[in-house]
């Protein structure tokens, strides 16, 4: 094989090697914004079901905690609005879903879920922070 075909390997196998680099770190991406956008849906389950316990300030709060989260993960603010109002509508739907009347097993609940999201955002934070430009 001459000089030029070998050279021609070389750059299609660079190529193909950060293709498949570049393709592993945008599903890490991808999963970091799906666990992000699961855990903000979660949140609000929860508010919602512990609305009358916890009441409508409480309830607002962490709606709007979880759509600054989902807003993160790169979506418009009109389109998180959108999507808490279907959840919110699918709740209002759901016939199995049981409003929750104990206070403190509801401030727990939702305090839990805040973490766990909170967790995903600091992930999310630190996974863009070390990638390099």
């Amino acid at each position: 094989m001459d000089m030029k075909a070998w050279r021609i390997i070389l750059a299609l196998s660079t190529l193909a090697f950060v293709t498949q680099t570049a393709t592993a770190a945008d599903q890490k991406l991808v999963q970091l914004v799906d666990d992000i956008k699961e855990k903000a849906s979660a949140t609000f389950l929860m508010a919602y079901a512990c609305k009358d316990a916890l009441g409508v300030t409480y309830y607002h709060a962490v709606r709007a905690y979880g759509e600054r989260a989902f807003q993160r993960t790169g979506a418009s603010p009109q389109n998180t609005k959108f999507t808490f109002e279907i959840l919110e509508n699918r709740f209002k739907d759901d016939k199995e879903l049981v409003q929750e009347t104990d206070a403190m097993k509801c401030v727990w609940t939702t305090t839990e879920a805040n973490k766990r999201l909170h967790k995903s955002e600091t992930a999310l934070v630190d996974y863009t922070l070390s990638a390099k430009p």
